[in-house]
């Protein structure tokens, strides 16, 4: 699951980038903290202001609602980019809001409120590495997907053909598993004190 798979990247960090043990911060503790509103119950006018007063504070010019078309979805995105990015030291960031969930399934958390089994690894506001304990559920797969076309044609948006292949591959049976995708790049990065990516790719498009 996806506590087990972040037991295997604290221990591949621990031989590549050693440091301290990436703590465990739940999504809605971590908006707590940093915008005083909780991400679970908010709704989109709440989430809104929370983001406009601390874009206020800081000198940033710009309408939520408006950048976002008032989406829950859009907002959370906007406010959790920000909040990563103030993250300090190393993070696990878990228990995200189901509008996030993408391919992960929905659990409980600690107050029995519905969260996304996904951990994003934040280190030092740089997004290393995001994961899921995987949906195998292809009714519930289907549904995400019809929900996110149905989003996208009210916001007048290209409409992807849905990936049938993957549901009939989710229908035939998918093992009780979880999956990771992690920035070689940015790890590298981290490791080598680099500044920028293109300091650790080999054929960089800036030096092409």
């Amino acid at each position: 699951d996806d506590a087990g798979l972040m037991d295997e990247i604290e221990a591949l960090l621990a031989l590549v980038l050693p440091g301290p043990a990436p703590r465990r911060l739940p999504f809605a503790a971590l908006l707590q903290d940093a915008f005083g509103i909780d991400p679970l119950t908010a709704d989109a006018d709440g989430l809104a202001a929370a983001l406009a007063a601390d874009w206020a504070r800081i000198g940033r010019e710009g309408d939520p609602l408006q950048l976002t078309d008032g989406r829950r979805t859009g907002l959370l995105d906007l406010l959790y980019a920000e909040a990563s990015e103030r993250i300090e030291d190393r993070a696990f960031v878990t228990d995200f809001p189901p509008e996030m969930s993408a391919l992960a399934r929905l659990r409980a958390d600690a107050q029995g409120r519905p969260v996304a089994a996904r951990f994003e690894l934040v280190i030092e506001g740089v997004e290393l590495a995001n994961g899921f304990h995987e949906l195998v559920d292809a009714d519930e797969q289907r549904t995400r997907f019809e929900t996110d076309l149905a989003d996208r044609a009210a916001r007048d948006r290209a409409l992807p053909d849905v990936d049938e292949r993957f549901l009939a591959a989710l229908e035939a049976g998918l093992p009780d598993c979880a999956g990771v995708a992690l920035g070689l790049d940015r790890l590298l990065m981290l490791a080598l004190g680099a500044d920028a990516l293109d300091a650790v790719q080999a054929f960089s498009f800036a030096r092409a």
